[in-house]
């Protein structure tokens, strides 16, 4: 098998996080009621205040499908 085959088959996936603001333009409320979201998100998984949410945490919480949450992040 030839290297660039190999390199091929790899898929590299990064967390992406996510912002109140994003939280906002996914929920359609506004910054100040997707930051009590993403405060309660953090404290439902036991998270510092400090630390960021990923999208699949979000979509974990929320119900969404992290692929709809991505494509319209990447729309918007």
């Amino acid at each position: 098998m030839s290297l660039t085959a190999i390199t091929l088959n790899l898929v590299s996936y990064t967390p992406y996080t996510i912002c109140p603001k994003d939280i906002a333009r996914i929920i359609n409320k506004s910054v100040r009621t997707a930051q009590r979201l993403a405060y309660a998100i953090k404290a439902g998984l036991h998270k510092p205040r400090h630390h960021q949410i990923t999208v699949k945490e979000f979509c974990d919480f929320v119900g969404y499908d992290v692929g709809e949450v991505e494509d319209f992040l990447k729309r918007n």
